[in-house]
């Protein structure tokens, strides 16, 4: 190292007013003052990384849980289409059956009517009634019991009948429902896809940042340590320096 006169006289001067030469990193260069900053920016960059690594998981486990209910929503409607086509297929023949079991009813009630009306005939003329007027009367009581229960089971087939002839058009309300469900989700789906990707991205852009600012301080390390051995040389020498003056 090449020292000239007026350096060793400067040297000498601070060093006669008991000045120290030993400076703080940031004195020693621009650089160094940098260091302290760059390491604090490397632990924000790394705050960041692990946000972003979270959010990334979190997307990761949503779009694999909606890609799951999706399918299985997917499957419940081919199902319930299938189910429907079926049931469309019955319900001609529920529409035949129902009249036919109107028609049946219809019967049965004037029945029952009849039924009725005889044997309230029968029982005004009790006191003149006969052997044979008293086995009509429980004929007509036995028949009325009878059309009673075909009237009640009539009813009851008429309305199961009914109920499965309305299938298909509950099938088809219960379909576009849940085609409108899988539609939304798969709209939910393509957003938490495009947010994976940003945080993506962000997440190589941070990693790139990172590097480059490790690389720097690493650079400026080596540089603090050159100047930190170019520092002690001078010192050594403006101590030679001063005891060949004294």
């Amino acid at each position: 190292v090449t020292w000239t006169k007026r350096d060793m006289h400067l040297g000498v001067a601070a060093l006669d007013k008991g000045t120290t030469l030993q400076q703080s990193e940031s004195d020693l260069h621009p650089c160094l003052a940098r260091k302290a900053s760059n390491s604090s920016s490397g632990e924000s960059l790394r705050s960041f990384e692990g946000v972003s690594e979270w959010g990334l998981l979190q997307a990761q486990q949503k779009i694999r849980e909606l890609s799951v209910t999706i399918r299985m929503k997917e499957e419940l409607i081919k199902e319930l289409v299938k189910t429907g086509k079926e049931a469309q297929a019955l319900n001609k023949q529920y529409s035949h059956k129902i009249t036919a079991l109107e028609g049946e009813a219809v019967q049965a009630r004037q029945e029952l009517q009849e039924a009725q009306r005889q044997l309230q005939d029968l029982e005004r003329q009790e006191k003149e009634i006969s052997a044979t007027d008293k086995t009509r009367a429980q004929e007509c009581r036995r028949k009325i019991a009878a059309a009673q229960s075909k009237v009640q089971v009539l009813s009851q087939r008429q309305r199961d009948t009914a109920r499965l002839a309305n299938l298909p058009v509950q099938s088809e309300r219960r379909v576009l429902e849940l085609e409108r469900s899988v539609q939304s989700m798969k709209q939910q789906q393509e957003q938490l896809q495009r947010r994976l990707r940003e945080e993506s991205q962000q997440k190589r852009r941070l990693e790139t940042e990172m590097q480059r600012r490790t690389h720097r301080v690493k650079e400026l390390e080596i540089k603090n340590e050159q100047q930190q051995k170019i520092l002690r040389i001078k010192t050594e020498e403006i101590a030679a320096f001063q005891r060949q003056r004294r």
